[in-house]
């Protein structure tokens, strides 16, 4: 059974960025609440799919006991939780990192753009059906790697994690840290 931990992100990263984009069509159609709605609708028949799939996914009893591998060859996940803390500390801030200078970069200002004046960005020759779909899977694959440092760290998957709660989760994490800044809104498997 493959059990190595980093090409288990980078996989989970891939698998997660692939739905973002193919789901992003649908997506991007809409404004602001639109969108909300799509996503969790989205999320919602996903759900059901994983439900329906139990033969894969284990169904609402999920995948329990999933055995991870040393990190490096090196570091074991212990009953301790060290490793396993250090580990999702480490990713959070590559993950950080990578989001800092994309926001810095200027496919960031773009989206910086696009969010204060969505129908003036044309104007500029900017995409904005392209850059919303670019960064839609971008969010999702960094979404794949919190799910996949979720299951790495607590050894279990569960479909639960496709379902509403999780998802309103997420907006109050949003809500409260609030819109537009890494600082705040930075939400992750690791909890």
């Amino acid at each position: 059974m493959w059990n190595e931990p980093l090409s288990g992100l980078a996989a989970a990263a891939l698998a997660a960025g692939v739905v973002g984009l193919l789901t992003s069509f649908l997506v991007v159609r809409g404004q602001d609440l639109t969108r909300l709605m799509v996503t969790l609708g989205i999320g919602l028949m996903l759900f059901e799919v994983a439900n329906k799939a139990s033969s894969i996914t284990g169904g609402v009893d999920g995948l329990s006991g999933v055995d991870m591998g040393k990190i490096f060859g090196v570091f074991s996940f212990g009953m301790d939780g060290r490793t396993a803390y250090v580990y999702c500390l480490v990713v959070l801030f590559i993950v950080f990192l990578f989001a800092r200078t994309l926001v810095r970069s200027p496919f960031g200002l773009s989206l910086r753009g696009i969010r204060e004046g969505e129908r003036r960005m044309p104007a500029i020759g900017v995409s904005v059906p392209r850059k919303l779909i670019a960064i839609y899977t971008i969010d999702a694959a960094i979404a794949g790697i919190a799910g996949a440092l979720l299951a790495q760290t607590t050894q279990f998957v569960g479909i639960d994690t496709l379902g509403f709660p999780r998802s309103a989760e997420l907006m109050i994490m949003l809500v409260l840290g609030g819109t537009g800044y890494l600082y705040g809104s930075s939400g992750s498997g690791c909890s």
